[in-house]
C-alpha cells in the first residue's frame, strides 16, 4: 500500500513538473516573439536626446504600424507613415527644432529596420513608396534649420495623416490612442488605399491577359508551324512523285528511241 502511495505521489510530481516546464516554455516563447517584434521599435527609441514623451509617442505609433505591416493593411500603413512624418513637421512648426531632428532620426531608424517588411507594400502602392522615401530624406543633421525642417514635409502628406495630427498634435500617449488615430483615417488615405487595390486588380488582370495572349500566340505559331510542315511534306511528296514520273518517262522515251534506231539499222537505212 505504501509503495502504491509513493508511486502515486511520484507520478503527480512528474505531471506537475511537466506542466510547469511547458508553462515556462510557453512564456519564454511569447517573450522571444515579443522581443523579435519590438526590435525595430527599441532601436528607434534608443536615440540620444529623445524625450520621454516622444519615446512614448514613437513606441505607440510604430507598434501599431508594425501590426498593420504584418496584416498588410494598406490604408492603415499609409496613415501610420503619414502620422509619423507629420509629427516631425509639427515639432518644427512649434519651434522644437532639436526635438524634430532627434525624432526624425528615430523614425528613420524604424523605417530602415523594417525595410524588408515595407518592400511588399512599397511595390504595390506608390503612396507608401513616396512616404517611405520622404521619411528617409528628412533633414536631421546638426546644420538643419527650422525652415528646412518645415519645408521637408509636403502639405499633401499631412492630408493623409489622422485629423488630430494634421492639425498639429505631437503626442500619442497610449496604444489605444494610436489605434484610434488610425481608425479616424482621412478620405484621402482611404482613396489612396482604394487606388492601390484597383491597381493590384488591374495589374493582375493585365498579367493574366498577357499570359492568355502569349498562350494564344504560341498556339497559333504551333498551328502555323504544323501547317508549314504539312505543306512542305506535300510539296516534297509531289516533287518526288513528279521526279519519278519524269524519270520513268525519260527511260520510256530512251527505250523508244533506242528501238527506233535499231529498227532503222535493220532495214539498212
Amino acid at each position: 500500500m505504501k509503495k502504491l502511495l509513493i508511486l502515486s505521489f511520484a507520478t503527480c510530481a512528474m505531471i506537475m513538473a511537466s506542466c510547469g516546464n511547458k508553462t515556462k516554455d510557453a512564456i519564454a516563447l511569447a517573450d522571444s516573439d515579443s522581443l523579435m517584434m519590438d526590435t525595430s521599435i527599441v532601436a528607434a527609441v534608443a536615440v540620444d536626446g529623445l524625450s520621454e514623451d516622444l519615446k512614448t509617442t514613437i513606441t505607440n505609433l510604430t507598434t501599431k504600424l508594425t501590426e498593420d505591416l504584418k496584416a498588410n493593411n494598406t490604408q492603415n500603413i499609409i496613415v501610420g507613415l503619414a502620422n509619423l512624418e507629420t509629427i516631425y513637421r509639427n515639432l518644427a512648426a512649434a519651434s522644437k527644432l532639436e526635438d524634430a531632428k532627434v525624432y526624425g532620426t528615430a523614425i528613420k531608424n524604424f523605417i530602415n529596420s523594417n525595410s524588408e517588411a515595407l518592400k511588399a507594400s512599397v511595390s504595390e502602392n506608390a503612396t507608401i513608396g513616396s512616404l517611405v522615401q520622404s521619411i528617409q530624406n528628412l533633414p536631421t543633421t546638426a546644420e538643419t534649420t527650422a525652415e528646412q525642417a518645415k519645408a521637408a514635409v509636403a502639405n499633401d502628406i499631412a492630408t493623409l495623416a489622422s485629423p488630430a495630427i494634421a492639425k498639429g498634435e505631437t503626442a500619442v500617449a497610449t496604444a489605444e490612442a494610436a489605434a484610434k488615430l488610425i481608425e479616424n483615417a482621412p478620405a484621402t488615405a482611404k482613396k489612396a488605399a482604394e487606388d492601390a487595390t484597383a491597381n493590384v486588380v488591374n495589374n493582375t488582370k493585365a498579367a493574366v491577359d498577357n499570359q492568355v495572349d502569349a498562350a494564344k500566340a504560341s498556339a497559333n505559331k504551333a498551328v502555323s508551324n504544323a501547317q508549314d510542315k504539312t505543306n512542305k511534306a506535300i510539296t516534297d511528296t509531289k516533287e518526288k512523285a513528279n521526279k519519278k514520273v519524269n524519270e520513268a518517262a525519260d527511260k520510256a522515251n530512251k527505250k523508244i528511241n533506242d528501238a527506233a534506231k535499231e529498227a532503222i539499222k535493220g532495214i539498212g537505212l
